[in-house]
C-alpha cells in the first residue's frame, strides 16, 4: 500500500482514471464491495502493476534444491540454496516492453480497456511477485482481494496528493530510489522536512463524510466475514 500511495501521488492521471471508473461503476451513494470488481478492470489492473512495479521481496524466499539438477548447462548440486531474482523478471523489457521500469497499470489492458492475462509464465498474475510452481505465495488471492478492496475503498473516499510548503510549491516525488533492508524494499522518505508521511496528503475533497462511511462498512464486513469463517468446519 506505502508503493501504491506513492504511485497514485506520483501519476495524478493514474488515480483520476481510476476514480472515474469508480463513480461509472459503483456510482456515490455506496461504497465499493467484492462484487463489484469483475466490472472495475482498471482498478484490477492498478493492483497488478504495483506488484509487479516494486516486488516487497525483490529475491523472493529463499528455497533449496532436493536433488542434484542442471540449469543452462550449470550444475546445481542438491542441498543449495537458490534465490529468484523477482524484480528481474518483474522488469523484463521482453515481457513488459521497453517501459517496464515505469508505472503503467494499461499494460494489462486491451485497446477496449478490458483485462489481458499478462506473460503465459505468470499464469493469471501478470507478474512474478507471488513466486511460481508449486511453491508460489499460497496467501496471493487473500492479498490481491485485500488490495481491491483497501485501493478501490481509498479511492473512492479520497484523493491523494503532494504535500506544498508555506509557498504552495509541491515537494518532489522520488519513486526510484529505496530502502534495501536485505530482503524487503520499503520506499524511501524524502528528507525534506515537509512531511512526516510520504510526500502526501489525503485530501477527503471527494467528502470526509463519505470517507467515514466506507470505513465504518468495511470493517463491518471484515467483522461478519472472520465471523462466517469461525463457524466454517
Amino acid at each position: 500500500m506505502y508503493w501504491w500511495a506513492l504511485a497514485m501521488v506520483a501519476h495524478p492521471e493514474v488515480q483520476r482514471r481510476a476514480q472515474d471508473e469508480l463513480d461509472t461503476i459503483v456510482g456515490r451513494s455506496r461504497v465499493p464491495t467484492f462484487l463489484d470488481a469483475p466490472n472495475l478492470p482498471y482498478l484490477q489492473a492498478i493492483v497488478k502493476e504495483v506488484l509487479r512495479w516494486r516486488p516487497v521481496l525483490p529475491l523472493a524466499l529463499p528455497h533449496t534444491t532436493t536433488e542434484d539438477d542442471w540449469y543452462n548447462g550449470m550444475f546445481v548440486p542438491k542441498g543449495t540454496l537458490v534465490l529468484t531474482n523477482l524484480w528481474h523478471c518483474n522488469h523484463e523489457s521482453s515481457f513488459y516492453g521497453d517501459d517496464a521500469k515505469n508505472f503503467r497499470p494499461d499494460r494489462f489492458l486491451d485497446a477496449n480497456g478490458d483485462a489481458i492475462p499478462g506473460p503465459a509464465e505468470t499464469r493469471e498474475d501478470g507478474h512474478g511477485t507471488y513466486g511460481f510452481g508449486r511453491r508460489a505465495c499460497v496467501g496471493k488471492h487473500l492479498a490481491n482481494e485485500s488490495l481491491f478492496i483497501y485501493i478501490a475503498t481509498a479511492l473512492w473516499a479520497s484523493t491523494f496528493e503532494r504535500i506544498r510548503d508555506q509557498n504552495g510549491k509541491e515537494a518532489p516525488i522520488d519513486t526510484e530510489t529505496f530502502v534495501d533492508t536485505g530482503m524487503v524494499l520499503y520506499a524511501y522518505h524524502h528528507a525534506s522536512g515537509l512531511s512526516a508521511d510520504l510526500y502526501t496528503t489525503a485530501s477527503l475533497s471527494r467528502t470526509a463524510a463519505r470517507l467515514r462511511l466506507g470505513f465504518l462498512r468495511y470493517l463491518r464486513y471484515c467483522q461478519l466475514r472472520r465471523s462466517y469463517m469461525r463457524r466454517e468446519p
